[in-house]
């Protein structure tokens, strides 16, 4: 474990006694083609086609490209669809109150789902609920669905991740994490053990049978795998949460390399391009992080791609070795192939000024999905045939915003107070002058993430009623090196929070926006900040909106326990994340409500599992306690990440609202 990062899904689920439960899906006719274009728009689009979730938000090539597979919002409601080469309907599936996270093709005529639902926790554990995630299996050809582990009383009903899909003596395998149960002494039941982490198992899709293929780590221990391309464990890494202590096995067992991480920052990465060694990452206290490569039959550890920063691996889809990688600022990946590099130079030059992303992969390298957004472009994918050289659209994320409906976004520099050099991602109102406008600074979750000029559904809906909208890439963000993400240790509510209105400061100096014209809006920890920008600081924003909010540092760490899945590994990243205790007071929100300065809105998921909604009701009370301007919006059944369309349309009308009644735009 790293730095606690709250935009992450929850890292543990090993004592969890609770079914995964999910609606089977129910075959229906496919409702709806996918949209080529955008419509042409003379005014801006209304605030809900901005809130609305994607129509499309992941898709998946069968290996033998026969298949095309995605996880659609059709009218409002997930569906999985599939559909032929050809571009015919085969099935759509709606996922009912479940949340589709993701597809992928295991051989060609199954496809596997994972989804999630918010399910309350028993009651001897700290939190009240807990996102379980699930893994569904669809025979696309009978038009049945089973899910992983359903009838196994041994074993929990939840996935705690995919390892990849493996033909093995002719027959389509996929490889998950799982968690066994033990038979209950006396009972007929089954409980957790507490002894180890979740296992290994290989699912034989068509016949769905299971078979566990690798334990987890010891007692204390939590355990990662790579699947060579036999369908073998090509290498386990298990890391000690009391310590840090690490090793990695090979398929022998024997153990490789090892070493000790005290804040856990180490993992597996993938196999090497020959799919005979292995890539791990290793990030030692103050150092910068660190890719080695080291044989599977043992060696020295050797560093891999030493000083290039990269943004994402490409693996084999069927083998699992790698293929190429992305470089930070790059357009196009660095493939082991020259030929499928200069394909994917030709690609990038064909999508200039977007930023295209390869999202699936064919595996015999002919075909790919690509999607791409940006400056004029709200998301699209597009199926590349490298062979017929064609590149044919399939369809876009939101519709009804047309090209030249996005704001113009841009990166800007500037440097924050105590000279630390920073940017932030500036959108623009389309077919407005960038001259002493109203602003609306949008500082990301996480804390540990970044923005990029990538096409932001909020920012965007913002931009289109007006409003500059910055999104400061404070200290601590993940776009720079360590050094710059240590400077975020013990900074919250202190540097990171300046760093934001450093932002609008050189804002207002270029002329572009208006410094008594802002508001301040975010979620997670962005709404953290929206609090802490009208209560810690001072006469800075006319509003604050926060979504999702921690208000309180020590309930955060305390109450909601974010440690006590991680042993003392967490709480040493915590500790050089916030401090001693002593002064988590200082920098709460709830805890300096009397001080706040302008009005505040607080919208909050009464299912929300990752910062739960006490934090916003909590600090509403506080407000109304001190005669502070407060609402509270609920949103009932929605998580921390703003799952379904409803909900997340009720956020972003009541978050626009309220900025445009204490900040209007004209």
């Amino acid at each position: 474990m790293g730095a606690t990062n709250l935009g992450a899904r929850p890292g543990s689920t090993g004592s969890f006694r609770g079914i995964f439960l999910m609606r089977y899906f129910m075959r229906s006719a496919f409702v709806g083609a996918l949209l080529a274009s955008a419509p042409a728009m003379a005014e801006a689009p209304p605030v809900s086609a901005y809130g609305n979730l994607p129509d499309i938000t992941a898709m998946d090539i069968a290996p033998d490209g026969s298949r095309l597979a995605a996880a659609m919002t059709l009218k409002g409601a997930p569906t999985v669809v599939v559909w032929d080469s050809t571009g015919k309907p085969l099935v759509a599936l709606p996922a009912g109150e479940a949340k589709i996270r993701d597809v992928q093709w295991v051989g060609p005529g199954h496809l596997v789902v994972r989804a999630s639902q918010t399910t309350a926790v028993p009651a001897e554990f700290r939190r009240l609920r807990y996102e379980a995630f699930g893994s569904i299996v669809l025979d696309v050809d009978k038009g049945t669905t089973k899910q992983i582990f359903e009838g196994d009383q041994s074993k929990l009903k939840l996935t705690f991740g995919h390892y990849g899909m493996r033909q093995i003596d002719g027959k389509w395998n996929l490889f998950v994490s799982g968690q066994g149960l033990d038979r209950e002494f006396g009972n007929t039941g089954y409980v957790l053990n507490g002894r180890t982490s979740p296992g290994l198992f290989k699912i034989d899709v068509a016949a769905m049978k299971e078979k566990q293929v690798a334990t987890g780590g010891d007692q204390g221990e939590w355990a990662t795998w790579l699947v060579d391309a036999a369908g073998n464990v090509g290498a386990k890494l298990a890391i000690s949460n009391q310590g840090g202590i690490w090793r990695i096995e090979n398929s022998a067992k024997k153990k490789i390399v090892s070493g000790v991480a005290p804040d856990g920052n180490v993992d597996l990465v993938t196999l090497g391009y020959d799919g005979n060694s292995v890539i791990y990452s290793l990030a030692p206290i103050g150092s910068e992080v660190q890719w080695m490569e080291v044989p599977l039959s043992g060696g020295t550890p050797k560093p891999f791609l030493e000083n290039v920063p990269v943004n994402r691996i490409y693996r084999h889809p069927v083998t699992g070795s790698m293929l190429g990688y992305l470089e930070d600022g790059k357009a196009f990946p660095k493939m082991a192939d020259p030929a499928i590099e200069q394909t994917m130079q030709q690609l990038a030059a064909s999508f200039l000024g977007r930023h295209p992303r390869l999202e699936g992969i064919s595996p015999d390298l002919t075909k790919f999905i690509v999607h791409t957004s940006g400056n004029k472009d709200s998301g699209s994918w597009y199926l590349i045939d490298t062979v017929s050289m064609n590149a044919n659209i399939l369809g876009r994320d939101y519709p009804a915003i047309s090209n030249e409906a996005v704001g113009p976004v841009r990166i800007v520099r500037y440097q924050a107070a105590d000279g630390l050099q920073m940017d932030g991602v500036l959108t623009l109102p389309p077919g407005r002058e960038a001259k002493t406008l109203p602003v609306v600074m949008l500082p990301h979750g996480g804390p540990y993430s970044h923005d990029t000029t990538n096409f932001d559904w909020w920012a965007q809906a913002y931009a289109s009623r007006g409003y500059a909208v910055f999104q400061p890439n404070f200290r601590g963000s993940t776009n720079r090196d360590l050094a710059f993400q240590r400077a975020a240790d013990g900074e919250w509510g202190r540097k990171m929070q300046s760093d934001i209105s450093d932002g609008l400061a050189e804002l207002a100096k270029q002329g572009i926006v208006h410094p008594r014209r802002a508001c301040i809006v975010g979620g997670s920890y962005g709404g953290y900040a929206a609090l802490a920008g009208v209560t810690l600081q001072k006469d800075i924003y006319k509003c604050a909106v926060a979504v999702a909010p921690v208000s309180d540092i020590t309930d955060m760490l305390i109450k909601d326990d974010l440690s006590m899945f991680f042993g003392k590994v967490g709480r040493d990243s915590i500790d050089r994340n916030f401090g001693p205790r002593s002064t988590w007071s200082q920098v709460s929100p709830r805890d300096h409500a009397q001080q706040a300065n302008a009005p505040i809105l607080l919208i909050h998921g009464k299912d929300d599992s990752v910062v739960p909604i006490y934090h916003s009701t909590s600090m509403k009370a506080a407000l109304e306690r001190a005669g502070k301007p407060v609402e509270l919006v609920t949103l009932d059944g929605e998580d921390h990440w703003l799952s379904t369309s409803a909900t997340r349309q009720k956020m972003l009308e009541a978050a626009v609202a309220f900025v445009e009644r204490h900040n209007p735009a004209d």
